[in-house]
């Protein structure tokens, strides 16, 4: 029997996840979303309810859900999302566009999505529910914390550490042998060449610190 698959979040990323999305594997797809976006089509699928209708839809038959909230700096409502869900019950499926390179020697948690054009290399780990999108790439022995954002274009050098709920912005480069810690935020096209602690800010070419 197939699992039936709730979409948890209804705005720009998740019609990135649909679209990446091997619909034929389920055999019905809903979203959940703001009570304002309830009874609207996103990408072909219906709004049918808000948080609150979860537990609902779980005891309907739903088994499966997958957070396509998206998160640009803050990880907070995702992190949220994630603990009710699996308070609830909720299995949580990797969504990988079919374009994306994902190295059979590559370890992958759950809740994760990996863009088009994605490349995930040879020794590399994944953690639950982070984000590697959009032609994002991570080389070999990186480790990406959960619920980190590798966003679009950005590359993360081989043997790279990146801490959890940690946003790398469009476009950035981190350096081989490079540790971010937790929180930390890289702003786009940043270079880093240094650690990062946890919780800073950085930007530029190389990477600075912001001070706020």
């Amino acid at each position: 029997m197939k699992n039936k698959l709730i979409l948890v979040g209804a705005g720009g990323h998740c019609k990135s996840v649909i679209d990446s999305l091997n619909s034929t594997q389920y055999a019905e797809i809903v979203l959940v979303g703001k009570s304002n976006e309830v009874g609207h089509i996103v990408s072909g699928y219906p709004v049918v309810g808000t948080d609150d209708d979860l537990k609902k839809l779980y005891n309907s038959g739903f088994n499966m859900a997958f957070i396509t909230l998206g998160s640009i700096e803050k990880t907070n409502g995702r992190r949220k999302l994630a603990s009710l869900l699996s308070e609830i019950g909720f299995k949580f499926p990797n969504v990988i566009d079919a374009t994306a390179i994902v190295s059979s020697k590559a370890q992958l948690g759950k809740g994760i999505f990996v863009g088009k054009l994605a490349i995930v290399n040879v020794d590399s780990r994944i953690d639950d529910f982070a984000i590697i999108n959009t032609n994002a790439v991570i080389e070999h022995d990186s480790l990406i914390g959960a619920f980190s954002h590798i966003s679009i274009g950005s590359v993360v050098c081989g043997s790279c550490v990146i801490g959890s709920d940690v946003f790398v912005g469009a476009n950035s480069t981190i350096r081989n042998n490079i540790t971010i810690g937790n929180k930390a935020i890289i702003a786009m096209s940043s270079v880093v060449i240094n650690d990062i602690k946890d919780e800073v800010i950085v930007m530029g070419n190389p990477a600075r610190e912001k001070k706020l």
